[in-house]
């Protein structure tokens, strides 16, 4: 693994620009064991980017909206260019923001199971060449065999901007279609082992299935 530069930072940005409306309440709202989620998703993986000397954790959410329980512990607040604009935009606010030697992990806010060490292997195939510009990872086994998952991803800030704004050109918009192109990697998910981390919270009933694999009690802030 190439030893990240001197003044790059790992940063941990936080999506939380999605409107919630499968869930039926703001999922900014969760809490586990009593912590708001944001606090939870920072606490627990931002240890992720020991290999760097500096850490942040920023969040990424809808222009004018509230700043949820537990976002006080985030450096900076990203808004979208525009409400509910797809995450490709976010992402891009997000590097844009960032230095160029900067790189930045991607975690949706509603995936509390996932650890330090999932994101360490995306940051592991950043870092492990020079050409590599960005990581997702895809399924190896099980009937989503082939499926690109977008979140969590790990970017160098500056060239994947360059990369981003090349395949909107060419008519990409979704951050699936960036496992396509050039320097980005995709590390294998194997089924059944990696289903648990890489659950999302879309409904009240997955809310309850991801407290049960992590053993707390969830609740949502009315």
């Amino acid at each position: 693994m190439i030893t990240p530069p001197r003044d790059a930072r790992f940063i941990l940005c936080l999506l939380a620009g999605g409107r919630s409306s499968r869930f039926g309440a703001s999922k900014l709202r969760i809490r586990l064991d009593g912590e708001a989620i944001a606090a939870w998703q920072r606490r627990r993986l931002l240890p992720a980017g020991n290999a760097f000397m500096h850490s942040e954790c920023w969040i990424n959410l809808a222009p004018g909206s509230a700043a949820p329980p537990g976002s006080e512990g985030c450096t900076r607040r990203i808004d979208d260019p525009a409400e509910y604009g797809g995450p490709l935009e976010g992402m891009l606010a997000v590097l844009r923001a960032a230095e160029t030697y900067d790189v930045v992990a991607f975690v949706p806010i509603d995936m509390p199971a996932l650890t330090p060490c999932d994101l360490e292997k995306l940051l592991a195939a950043v870092l492990a060449d020079t050409a590599t510009i960005g990581a997702m990872s895809k399924w190896s086994t099980g009937p989503s065999a082939r499926v690109v998952e977008p979140f969590p991803s790990a970017w160098h800030a500056g060239p994947s901007v360059v990369l981003i704004e090349a395949a909107q050109s060419h008519g990409v918009r979704g951050p699936s279609g960036l496992s396509t192109f050039s320097g980005v990697a995709c590390i294998d998910l194997k089924f059944p082992d990696d289903i648990a981390a890489w659950s999302s919270v879309n409904h009240r009933e997955d809310l309850d299935a991801v407290a049960g694999t992590l053993g707390v009690t969830a609740t949502v802030d009315e």
